[in-house]
This record gives structure tokens, C-alpha cells and sequence, in this order.
């Protein structure tokens, strides 16, 4: 389908590729990185255990 309503702003530029999947990808990927709460810098370590809970 080919109307003027559906031919967004940018089709001339691209020679009339249809590039949207471009964009939703982008957009998508961003939406996740702003919504995903960030990782701590360095990883957590465990503590080493008690002596006296040691098996052996």
C-alpha cells in the first residue's frame, strides 16, 4: 500500500526504503536501557564462612 497518509517523512531520504524497523529497534533498545535498573560497578564477593561453621 502506497498512500501519501502511510509515507512517513524520511522516505525520500532513503529512496523509498522502509526503514522502520530501524527505528522501532532503537527505540526499543533505549526503552530498555532506561528501564532496567543499573548493575553495581564492581560484583559482590562472598564472605567467607565462620570457623566455626566449617565441615570437615
Amino acid at each position: 500500500m502506497s498512500l501519501p497518509s502511510y509515507e512517513g517523512p524520511l522516505l525520500s531520504l532513503t529512496g523509498g526504503v522502509d526503514c522502520s524497523f530501524l527505528l522501532s529497534a532503537v527505540t526499543g533498545g533505549l526503552a530498555y536501557l532506561l528501564t532496567t535498573p543499573s548493575r553495581p560497578a564492581t560484583p559482590r564477593t562472598a564472605e567467607p564462612a565462620p570457623e566455626d561453621q566449617l565441615v570437615g
